[in-house]
């Protein structure tokens, strides 16, 4: 089967929604990419703080934030519903891990 033939006005206004489209998506992935960033300094302040004075409580802390930090990573890496549904395709973008964030991963600072 064939498509009928799009008219110059229907494919100006389907750029235009995929435009809007794109571009709602990339604000959540800046914002989503913003709040990692925000979550690891947390997280690194934290521990700084926890081997200065030793607590329990900000050692649940941390497991907090890390677990947070852990899902939005994992959303991060998977397509989002809405990007499915408008027949799309998406690929992920994943930002590198620098040497030093990927050398000192699970190590205590």
């Amino acid at each position: 089967m064939s498509e009928a033939p799009v008219s110059p006005a229907d494919a100006t206004a389907r750029i235009a929604a995929l435009e809007a489209l794109l571009a709602r998506a990339n604000a959540a992935l800046a914002a989503r990419d913003l709040l990692i960033d925000t979550l690891r300094g947390q997280i690194a302040r934290l521990r700084r703080m926890q081997f200065g004075a030793s607590s329990e409580k900000l050692g649940r802390e941390i497991e907090q934030l890390e677990l947070a930090l852990e899902e939005l990573e994992t959303e991060r890496n998977a397509p989002g519903p809405e990007m499915a549904d408008s027949g799309v395709a998406v690929r992920p973008v994943a930002r590198p891990q620098s040497a030093r964030t990927s050398a000192t991963r699970g190590r205590h600072p």
